[in-house]
Parts: structure tokens; C-alpha cells; sequence
């Protein structure tokens, strides 16, 4: 994932993943999950975007509570999660 902060893609930073990711994406915003001090890599779990017909990837993390392995999860297209939203509103 990339976070777009100007029109000029040397601007651009990657998001990377963690088992115990610091933010968390809600639309097009990025929000802390705890204070983070300067200079912390910002970090997201990618499982939170993946549904079931995404391919798993070997996480190496390395946080204390890494699960090993990203996968999917049934009914988490991205339609499916903006239909969730939407009902919760």
C-alpha cells in the first residue's frame, strides 16, 4: 500500500505490513491506533483488505504476536466492507 501525500510519486511512502499495526485505514484517512513516536515505521495489517480469493503471504513481521501467515477472509471485498459500513450508519 502507498500513501499518496503529493502529486509527485518520489513523495509517495509505503505502508508496510504488521501483525500489531500501528494505524488503520478508514476511507482514504490513515489513523493511529496508539501514539507513535518519531521516527516508527507506520505499519497497517494487510489481512484487513484481503478477501478469500487473495493469495496468503508468509508474514515475517517479526512482532511479538505475528500470526505467520496473512490470508483472506470470506465476505471482505472491498464492495462487501462498504456495504458494512453503509448498514452501521
Amino acid at each position: 500500500m502507498f500513501l499518496l501525500w503529493d502529486e509527485d510519486p518520489s513523495g509517495w511512502a509505503p505502508q508496510n505490513h504488521s501483525c500489531a499495526a500501528n494505524t488503520v485505514c478508514d476511507g482514504l484517512n490513515v489513523i493511529a491506533l496508539r501514539d507513535i513516536p518519531k521516527g516508527e515505521e507506520l505499519t497497517l495489517d494487510y489481512a484487513v483488505f484481503l478477501d478469500e480469493h487473495m493469495e496468503s503471504f508468509v508474514c515475517r513481521c517479526g512482532s511479538k504476536g505475528c500470526r505467520g501467515l496473512i490470508s483472506g477472509t470470506t465476505h471482505n471485498s472491498v464492495t462487501e466492507r462498504e456495504m458494512n459500513v453503509r448498514a452501521i450508519k
